[in-house]
């Protein structure tokens, strides 16, 4: 029995979700569906084999919910000696109340026949229920008020605007995974870029060593659950950016480098290798799209892929690319080796950027069938589409194709853009009858090559069906080292010079069709800190997501500001609102450090089921066990190491004497070889805990004889304390225990 402190709010369920995880997924059928991974809950299970084989179908977390404490105690140990308790869990459940947060649970194993409210509000959009014969009882839908997010600025509009009206100022906490540190603040941001599809998030990560960024790289890309954030496989990339890229961003077409649809994942796997498109449950290339070595952005357009190709990477290995200012890649004089040439690219200007040649390729997304392509210089971030034509700048004006056969359209007059940073590009954004641009031409640069001053860009709307110019118009400065800001809300064209701290944080409104001023949004509240973070803002229709201090949410409507000071964005590629969530991937940044968030993180607006009701917050959380109000005595010696790093000002010091010469005495086996917490002992007996398996493990200090062991219901990730002859630790599954230190 347990001695622990119950949290009242149902709505804790973390899990275990920063296990390892096997990089094949497999799939469980259930009636006319393929579920490839997520979470699966199971209400009064028979016994262990079958929470334990539902596991092994796939990268699953299996939850098992039983109403006696001694089935949960029984299950638990089983779990435990087979090897599944790192990925399978149980715990105590009154029958009513299922403790999870709103729409978690991919599937839910039920013995009834019916489905209830409770199920309902747990299943995750497109999650079901099924009979311990896995027959299918119900299938949640996808909520009408839910958008995905396919691109990096949402769509091939590049309008960064998501149709989201669940999303508000984050209030819960839906998931929380690993890492929690990316690399480095000084170089290579680790997150590259991130989208969302079909209930599942895709990213581009570095997950190498986070001990020193000159150790090699390890580029991933990952799928995880949107709504649980259970890995569902990872992919191995090749050559990527230079993780020794200086100032923490890197190539700001990055992130475009990226695209997801239905249940297709579309991303080159390293630079120098053609675009794959991917089965988005497994991960399994599908096909690949001939002639896009070199590839450096992707959008999708109905039945279209287009992919714009550097030429120099395509003709040439990549790591023999001549050293050419036009090239497209450039390095850092202070590293010895690029595979990208030998200049930094903002330190190059414009016009030698200009020299570049760029390929667009359009292909037939589900076959990959050649369609047209279109030999240009295409300046970043500025390909866009609709249904009837591709848009792009080619360093000197606009350019309209036809979308079939890429044939041109139209070309504007020139329209001149700021010289090519690393982390800068222009914003081409394609809504309903018109095309926007804003180059930011017009900003004064610093010596740093900052964007400097409160000077402000031309921002010039065209008819999309003919490229005639309707109105030119001021952009202030949004974007702090980072493309500008550019949306279109409900008919308005929005943005706001927050860039800088000192910015007037004003939202300006024009009118799309004739850039007529009709609407200012003046900030309700002071939120100053010394520059944006290093990424653009986004928006739903309800709100904009800025990032002056942590995450700003600003109703588009009333103007009103929610500051929360303890979430941001990654450098480079920000923040993504989608599936009624506010996802932040993990970040090095050392700005705001006093309050924020760490790892990855999926947010919650505020909702009513997610509250803790009154009953909850006046229920009794302390479950008493059987040594409660024993006399328990116990004492602590000089040389003892009773806590983590020794005493609770973390000194890691002590005052025993050690000899000279150390020898191994005891080998002792910990679980079944997984993941430990540093050991602590006092009083005779040494305490570790094997944090993937939940167990905490007593051993006599001077023998290694095995005491005692105690298991949880999810991990427990630091070393226990050891006081009074107690034992006090956490667990992930919501619980802080107390147990007798002589028998557990």
């Amino acid at each position: 029995m347990k001695h622990a402190t119950r949290p009242t709010w149902i709505v804790l369920f973390l899990l275990s979700i920063a296990i390892p995880i096997a990089q094949a997924a497999g799939q469980m059928n259930i009636g006319d569906r393929e579920v490839h991974g997520g979470l699966i809950v199971v209400l009064d299970p028979s016994d262990e084999s079958q929470l334990a084989d539902l596991q092994a179908q796939g990268p699953f977390l299996v939850h098992g919910l039983v109403r006696e404490r001694k089935t949960v105690t029984i299950l638990r140990k089983k779990l435990v000696d087979v090897g599944r308790s790192s990925r399978v869990t149980v715990d105590l459940w009154d029958g009513r109340k299922i403790p999870l947060v709103d729409s978690t649970a991919n599937v839910i194993v039920s013995r009834g026949k019916g489905i209830s409210d409770e199920m309902k509000r747990v299943l995750a959009p497109y999650g079901i229920a099924m009979t311990e014969k896995k027959e299918k009882l119900w299938e949640k839908p996808w909520p009408a008020g839910m958008d995905q997010w396919t691109h990096y600025l949402h769509s091939p509009d590049n309008n960064a605007v998501a149709h989201d009206t669940v999303i508000g100022p984050p209030r819960h906490l839906q998931w929380h995974a690993g890492p929690k540190w990316s690399r480095h603040h000084d170089h290579m941001s680790s997150i590259s870029a991130m989208v969302s599809a079909g209930g599942k998030v895709f990213y581009i990560l570095d997950e190498g060593a986070r001990s020193s960024i000159l150790l090699p790289p390890v580029w991933k890309l990952v799928a995880r659950d949107a709504f649980n954030g259970v890995v569902l496989w990872k992919r191995d990339i090749g050559k990527w950016n230079e993780t020794l890229w200086p100032l923490k961003s890197g190539p700001a077409n990055l992130p475009r480098r990226l695209a997801a649809r239905g249940n297709t994942v579309y991303a080159p796997l390293g630079f120098d290798v053609p675009i794959s498109a991917l089965d988005a449950g497994t991960g399994k290339a599908l096909r690949t799209y001939e002639n896009t070595k070199g590839a450096e952005e992707i959008i999708l357009i109905d039945d279209m892929l287009l992919v714009v190709v550097n030429d120099a990477v395509l003709s040439a290995d990549v790591e023999n690319v001549a050293v050419d200012e036009g090239a497209g890649f450039f390095s850092d004089s202070r590293v010895t080796k690029y595979p990208f040439g030998r200049k930094l690219w903002y330190q190059v200007q414009s016009d030698q950027w200009l020299k570049s040649k760029r390929t667009i390729r359009a292909f037939r997304a589900d076959s990959g069938e050649p369609v047209w392509k279109k030999a240009s210089r295409v300046v970043p971030l500025t390909l866009a589409a609709d249904t009837d034509r591709v848009y792009f700048h080619d360093g000197e004006k606009i350019v309209a194709l036809h979308r079939t056969d890429g044939q041109d359209v139209w070309q504007t007059e020139n329209l001149p853009i700021r010289r090519i940073e690393s982390w800068f590009a222009p914003t081409l954004v394609v809504h309903q009858d018109t095309v926007l641009f804003a180059g930011g031409e017009a900003v004064p640069h610093s010596s740093q090559g900052w964007r400097g001053g409160s000077g402000v860009d031309a921002l010039t709307a065209f008819e999309a069906e003919t490229g005639k110019k309707r109105w030119t118009g001021q952009h202030p400065f949004c974007g702090y080292q980072s493309p500008e800001d550019l949306m279109v809300i409900d008919g308005l064209v929005w943005a706001a010079n927050i860039a800088k701290g000192d910015g007037d944080g004003v939202f300006q409104g024009r009118n799309l069709l004739t850039g007529k001023i009709e609407k200012e949004l003046v900030p309700t509240l002071k939120a100053y800190w010394f520059h944006h973070r290093c990424h653009r803002a986004k928006a739903t229709d309800k709100y904009f997501l800025t990032s002056r201090t942590g995450i700003e949410t600003i109703d588009t409507k009333t103007g009103q500001w929610t500051i929360n000071h303890w979430v941001r964005g990654g450098c480079l590629y920000g923040i993504m609102p989608a599936n009624g969530l506010i996802y932040t991937p993990p970040h090095p940044c050392s700005c705001y450090g006093q309050a924020k968030l760490f790892g990855f993180n999926a947010l919650a607006a505020e909702s009513p089921s997610r509250k803790v009701s009154e009953v909850a917050q006046k229920a009794e959380r302390l479950e008493k066990g059987p040594a409660y109000g024993e006399q328990i005595a116990g004492k602590l010696g000089p040389t003892d190491w009773p806590t983590y790093r020794r005493d609770a000002a973390r000194s890691g010091h002590t005052m025993a004497q050690l000899p000279t010469a150390l020898k191994q005495r005891k080998s002792i086996q910990v679980g079944l070889g997984s993941r430990t917490t540093p050991p602590v002992a006092a009083d005779g007996v040494l305490l570790v805990a094997a944090i993937d398996e939940h167990v905490v493990y007593a051993f006599d200090a001077a023998s290694g004889q095995r005491l005692w062991e105690y298991i949880v219901g999810g991990r427990v990730d630091s070393p226990p304390t050891i006081y009074n002859g107690r034992v006090l630790f956490g667990s992930a599954n919501g619980y802080v225990y107390c147990l007798r230190l002589k028998d557990g």
